[in-house]
């Protein structure tokens, strides 16, 4: 199931990012399939990216709608919300572990041989709802300029998706971008860096505690249609699911839990059948 699982997130990551004309043209796409969003966190800026970010369209939403309510053109993001919600009904956090680039990353730099560390504390996981809250929603609303145009705080701020994709890669392509870089852009690769670094270590950290796409798909995952259900009778508490789980979460909240990515790794390694692979009745 893993390998499968790691073809899938590649094959994802390619589909992604496969406007390979960025090398020779050194600028990013904007053509129509820009107005679709990808499942998973991948940046619009990437010169390579076909699809949007998820979490910078619902940002742009707010950022521009006090301006766009004194206009009278109120844009209430039907399809992004709507787009969302699908994916979250059918396999709440699915997409977290099936497409999303980030997510592969840190599966990967994960397998790279060194100390591993079990930091599991579940209430650190409300960060990404605060963030999602607060840097994607209510600041981009609320602290606006003078023509009523909010900015984008995640993207700004704290994303290391773009920082990753974008920041590191443009000013290679368009060497002009490089007069622009200061305290701003050294911040943020400095952030990107310790994460980077933390992914050796600790499973999925940006995933479990920071994500504001990862906190969207949690709401759904005790309502989605596919779902994960334990047997508790045929449970001998090897705890290999907590092993391989790239989460870290124990038997009794794989199922349940907010953060399940529907990964399937437990399933596979149980040799008991104490977990199934159900749709919802």
């Amino acid at each position: 199931m893993q390998v499968k699982r790691r073809i899938f997130q590649f094959i994802a990551l390619l589909l992604n990012n496969s406007y390979i004309y960025s090398l020779f043209k050194g600028t990013i796409y904007q053509g129509k399939l820009k107005y679709f969003c990808s499942p998973g966190l991948n940046c619009y800026s990437c010169p390579f990216s076909l699809l949007s970010c998820p979490i910078g369209a619902i940002q742009s939403i707010f950022l521009s709608l006090k301006l766009n309510l004194s206009l009278g053109k109120p844009i209430f993001g039907f399809y992004i919300f709507g787009f969302l919600g699908s994916i979250g009904i059918l396999g709440g956090r699915v997409a977290c572990g099936w497409v999303c680039p980030f997510g592969f990353l840190q599966d990967i730099i994960y397998k790279i041989p060194s100390r591993k560390f079990n930091f599991h504390i579940n209430k650190l996981k409300i960060l990404k709802f605060i963030i999602l809250l607060l840097t994607v929603i209510l600041f981009p609303m609320i602290f606006v300029d003078n023509f009523g145009y909010g900015e984008p705080y995640f993207c700004k701020y704290i994303c290391p998706v773009g920082t990753l994709e974008g920041g590191v890669i443009l000013p290679f392509l368009i060497p002009s971008l490089k007069k622009m870089i200061g305290f701003l852009y050294f911040y943020k690769i400095i952030f990107l860096s310790i994460l980077l670094f933390s992914f050796l270590f600790i499973k999925r950290p940006f995933c479990r505690f920071l994500c504001p796409l990862g906190a969207i798909y949690s709401i759904f995952n005790k309502y989605s249609i596919l779902k994960l259900n334990k047997i508790k009778s045929s449970c001998n508490s090897c705890m290999k699911c907590v092993k391989v789980c790239p989460m870290s979460l124990s038997f009794k909240e794989i199922p349940i839990d907010h953060d399940c990515i529907r990964c399937l790794e437990c399933i596979n390694v149980c040799s008991k059948g104490a977990i199934e692979l159900k749709f919802k009745d």
